[in-house]
Order: C-alpha cells, then sequence, then structure tokens
C-alpha cells in the first residue's frame, strides 16, 4: 500500500513539474550537504530560491511534494519535477514522519 502511496506522489510531483515553468539546476547551486534525497510535503506557499538566502526564482504551492537532495544550514534544495531550487526547512513536512 505504501509503494502504491509512494508511485502515485511520484507521479503528481512529475505532472506539477511538467506545469510549472522550468528552472534548471546548475552544479554550483547543488550544495555541499549532499544527502540521500527525501520526500516533504511544502508547507507553504514556498518561495524557491536560486541559492540559499539568495534571489527569488519561484513558489511551489501548499501541499505538493518536493525531493529535498541537499542542505545547508536552515536551507534546503528542493527538486520538483524540473524545477529546483532553496527554500527555508521551515517549509517542509517530513512525508514519512507527518503529525
Amino acid at each position: 500500500m505504501k509503494r502504491l502511496l509512494f508511485f502515485s506522489f511520484f507521479a503528481l510531483i512529475t505532472c506539477i513539474g511538467i506545469l510549472v515553468p522550468a528552472t534548471k539546476a546548475s552544479a554550483d547551486n547543488e550544495g555541499k550537504n549532499k544527502i540521500t534525497p527525501k520526500l516533504y510535503k511544502i508547507d507553504g506557499p514556498a518561495n524557491i530560491r536560486q541559492l540559499p538566502n539568495g534571489k527569488k526564482i519561484g513558489q511551489m504551492a501548499n501541499n505538493t511534494f518536493a525531493w529535498v537532495t541537499a542542505e545547508e544550514g536552515d536551507w534546503c534544495r528542493v527538486i520538483q519535477g524540473d524545477f529546483a531550487g532553496w527554500t527555508h526547512k521551515q517549509n517542509l513536512i517530513d512525508f514519512w514522519n507527518q503529525k
């Protein structure tokens, strides 16, 4: 059941990514502290920035899902389809440990 739910959300994230304007992430903003990608729910809308505390490049809607691939202090690199950037960790809810 969890696998079906997981793949359903993955498909949803992919579809949302197609609808959101794409911002290709460059190698210089991937972060120094890469982690195993982890699924999070957006508690937002969440501003997405080019770099931690940098220029705003877009938003991710409330109750959508994104992968966190790196962390730098209180900032997390998120990916939603082809859209990637940084958001503050207060905008993220761990998908597997929701309360």
